[in-house]
C-alpha cells in the first residue's frame, strides 16, 4: 500500500505539471497555439452547443444561444484546471496524511485560499503552500485574460459590423458584390480583402484551425507526397481590376441595394 501511494505522489506530481504547462501555453505564451486541454474543453462545448443550436427555429435564436460558447469554454477550462490542480495536490498529499479523501479535503483548502483544514510536518506544508499560490495565480491569470479577449472581440467585430452594412445580415457574397459594384464599380474591394485578410490571420492568432501545428501537404496527380510537385504553395486569389473595362453588369437574382434615406430596400434591377 506504501508504493501505491508513492506511486500515486508521482502521478500527482505530472498531474500537476501537465496542468501549468497547459495554462502557461494558453493563458502566458504569447503565440498561435492552443493546448490539448483547450481543445477537448472547445471540442465539448462545441458539440453540445450543436446540439442545442438544432433546436432554435429561426437564425437570431441559434445566434444568441451560439454567443454563450465562447465563454462556456473559459470556463469549462477554468473548471478544468483547479480540478487537475485539486487532484494532483491532493495525491501529492496522500503519502503524507494516509488517505485519500482527507488528502483531497487539505488540497481543496489550500488551493482555494479557505485554510480549514491543514496538518503539521515539513512535506504537507510545502504543498499546501504551493496550492495556495497555484490557486492565486490561476484566478489571477484568468482575470486578467478577459480584458485581452474583450479588446480583440471588440477590434474584430467592428469588421464584422461593418460587412453587414455591404452584404446584408446575414453576410451574403453576391450582395456585397452587387452593392460594392452599384456603388463604386467595385474599385475598393482589393482593399476590402486586404483588411479581411488581418482580420483572418488575427482570429488565427488566438484560434489555430485543427491542422496549424501539422498542416497535410497537397499531392498532385501522379506524384508521390515526398516529391517537389507535392510541395505547398501560396494561394492567390484573383483581384478585380481596379481600372476601366467595368465589365457587364451583375445578374438581379434577388440582391438588394442599400437602404436609402426615406426608402425601404428594393430589390436590385439589372439595366
Amino acid at each position: 500500500m506504501h508504493w501505491v501511494r508513492i506511486l500515486a505522489a508521482v502521478a500527482g506530481a505530472v498531474v500537476v505539471l501537465a496542468a501549468g504547462r497547459s495554462l502557461l501555453q494558453v493563458v502566458v505564451v504569447p503565440r498561435g497555439s492552443v493546448g490539448t486541454v483547450l481543445k477537448l474543453a472547445d471540442h465539448l462545448v462545441d458539440r453540445v452547443f450543436r446540439l442545442l443550436g438544432r433546436l432554435a427555429r429561426t437564425y437570431e435564436r441559434r445566434d444568441r444561444l451560439l454567443s454563450a460558447q465562447g465563454p462556456t469554454v473559459l470556463i469549462a477550462v477554468l473548471v478544468f484546471w483547479l480540478a487537475a490542480f485539486l487532484l494532483g495536490y491532493g495525491l501529492l498529499l496522500w503519502p503524507a496524511l494516509g488517505h485519500l479523501r482527507q488528502a483531497l479535503r487539505e488540497s481543496g483548502s489550500s488551493l482555494f485560499t479557505l485554510g480549514f483544514l491543514s496538518h503539521p510536518g515539513a512535506w504537507p506544508t510545502l504543498v499546501d503552500f504551493a496550492a495556495a499560490a497555484t490557486g492565486l495565480v490561476v484566478v489571477a491569470l484568468q482575470i486578467a485574460y478577459l480584458p485581452t479577449l474583450y479588446n480583440a472581440f471588440n477590434r474584430r467585430e467592428t469588421e464584422v459590423t461593418l460587412l453587414a452594412v455591404r452584404a446584408g445580415e446575414p453576410a451574403w457574397g453576391a450582395e456585397l458584390l452587387a452593392r460594392t459594384w452599384i456603388t463604386n464599380g467595385g474599385d475598393d474591394l482589393p482593399a476590402l480583402y486586404q483588411t479581411w485578410i488581418r482580420w483572418a490571420a488575427d482570429v488565427t492568432e488566438s484560434h489555430p484551425p485543427p491542422s496549424a501545428s501539422a498542416p497535410p501537404s497537397p499531392t498532385a496527380p501522379g506524384s508521390s507526397p515526398s516529391s517537389p510537385s507535392s510541395l505547398r504553395r501560396p494561394l492567390r486569389l484573383p483581384l478585380p481590376h481596379p481600372g476601366p473595362p467595368r465589365g457587364p453588369p451583375l445578374p438581379p437574382h434577388g440582391l438588394h441595394l442599400l437602404p436609402e434615406a426615406g426608402r425601404d430596400r428594393r430589390p436590385l434591377r439589372g439595366p
